[in-house]
């Protein structure tokens, strides 16, 4: 096997071993596991020198079975409090939701006052969702929902209204 083709298999290698060597910083697999996983993946590095073709094989494997691992022991982390302790009944979930304007996200509020027992609910939004807040604040502020007023202070009213009445224009 020509130099190349040994490099070329070398960096193919190191690619195939990342998912192996990012399971303890991205993920939440034991320790145990991972360490298997990351000595494997190293060995397999070594052996390319001697035997490119079988090293490629196992680095492949040892990939298929990191990223098996990952899925195997996916979480959301738990919600800390300032002493990074759990806070105790907390709920944290990872969920999927499609907003496709302010009637969805008003919905979303509803949706999320009802399932927390809450008449409050904050909206927080960087970049183009700072935008829809501001419409939802604009749009249902005021509006009476099943459980009270959507909560907007006067400065992000303010704000609203006068974002609102440039879009108009």
């Amino acid at each position: 096997m020509n130099v190349f083709w040994r490099v070329l298999a070398f960096l193919v290698a190191l690619i195939l071993c990342l998912p192996g060597f990012l399971l303890p910083i991205s993920t939440s697999v034991p320790a145990p596991p991972w360490i298997i996983l990351v000595l494997l993946a190293i060995g397999l590095i070594v052996l390319q020198f001697s035997r490119p073709v079988a090293a490629l094989e196992g680095t492949l494997i040892v990939c298929i079975l990191a990223v098996l691992a990952s899925q195997s022991f996916a979480a959301t982390p738990a919600i800390k409090d300032a002493n990074g302790q759990a806070v105790p009944g907390s709920i944290a979930t990872l969920e999927e939701v499609n907003l496709n304007g302010t009637e969805d996200a008003h919905a979303l509020t509803l949706m999320l006052r009802e399932r927390f027992h809450q008449d409050k609910i904050y909206i927080y939004g960087a970049s183009w969702t700072s935008i829809l807040g501001i419409w939802l604040i604009q749009r249902c502020g005021g509006e009476q929902g099943t459980g009270g007023n959507l909560p907007a202070c006067g400065l992000a009213r303010y704000i609203a209204s006068q974002f609102w009445q440039l879009l108009q224009k």
